[in-house]
C-alpha cells in the first residue's frame, strides 16, 4: 500500500533558489521506492524536509502498480533502491523507459554497492544519477533539476540517458574513479547511437563523433 506524503511543516526550510521558470521542489512529487524499513523511513523524511512530496512503497512490484494506477504526470521523479527481492530498481528503470508514457520520467538509483559495474548497469540504463547509501540531504535538495532537464531537452534521454560525467565523477568518483565515470560516459553515448542514428538535424558535436568513431 502506497503512503502519500506532503513536506514537513513541522521542519518546514526554505527550499534552494530556483531560476525562472524552473519548478520549485514543493511541485515535485517524488515515488519513493526502498525494502528497508529504516531507510525507507530516513529518506523519506529527508525528502519531506526538502519540500517534495512523497509517495512511499515498500517493494518494486508496489512501484509498478502505482505507475500504472496513477496517470501519467503524478509522479515527476522515481527515487528507488537497487537490490530488492523480485523486482528490483533496474526492473522498475526498464519498466519506466520501455513505458511510452513513463519513458521521460527521471529515475535515480540508490544502493549501499558501489561496484562501478552496478553504476554502470544503472546508468547505461537511463538512470539520472546513482546515490550511495546513505543518502544526505545535500544530494536530495537538488534532484528536482532532473525534472527540468528531462522536460527542456527530452531529445538528450530516449531509450538511454546522457550521463553528466561532471556529476557522475562529483557524486562517486572516489568509488568508481576518472576512468569508471569516462567508461560509463562512452558506454551510454555508444548505446544511444545503436538505438538512435543521429540524423540531419541530429548531428552530434565533433568530439562526440570522434569518440563514437574511436569505438567501432
Amino acid at each position: 500500500m502506497a503512503l502519500v506524503l506532503g513536506p514537513s511543516n513541522a521542519l518546514a526550510h526554505t527550499p534552494p533558489a530556483t531560476d525562472a521558470g524552473l519548478p520549485n521542489p514543493q511541485d515535485v512529487h517524488v515515488l519513493l521506492v526502498d525494502d528497508e524499513q529504516l531507510s525507507r523511513l530516513v529518506v523519506c523524511n529527508l525528502l519531506r524536509k526538502c519540500e517534495y512530496k512523497v509517495t512511499v512503497v515498500e517493494s518494486g512490484a508496489q512501484a509498478i502498480d502505482a505507475l500504472q494506477r496513477n496517470k501519467s504526470g503524478t509522479f515527476q521523479l522515481v527515487l528507488t533502491d537497487v537490490m530488492m527481492p523480485e523486482v528490483d530498481g533496474l526492473d522498475i528503470l526498464r519498466y519506466v523507459r520501455t513505458n511510452a508514457a513513463l519513458a521521460e520520467l527521471p529515475v535515480i538509483m540508490m544502493s549501499a554497492n558501489e561496484e562501478k559495474d552496478a553504476v554502470f548497469e544503472a546508468i547505461k540504463g537511463g538512470a539520472e544519477e546513482y546515490l550511495i547509501k546513505p543518502v544526505t540531504k545535500k544530494e536530495l535538495q537538488n534532484i528536482w533539476r532532473y525534472v527540468w532537464k528531462r522536460a527542456s531537452a527530452p531529445q538528450l534521454h530516449r531509450g538511454q540517458s546522457e550521463p553528466d560525467l561532471q556529476l557522475l565523477q562529483g557524486s562517486y568518483g572516489s568509488a568508481v574513479g576518472d576512468d569508471a565515470a569516462a567508461t560509463a560516459g562512452t558506454t551510454a553515448a555508444a548505446a544511444q547511437q545503436q538505438q538512435y542514428p543521429a540524423g540531419p538535424s541530429q548531428q552530434r558535436p565533433p568530439q562526440q563523433q570522434e569518440l563514437l568513431q574511436s569505438m567501432q
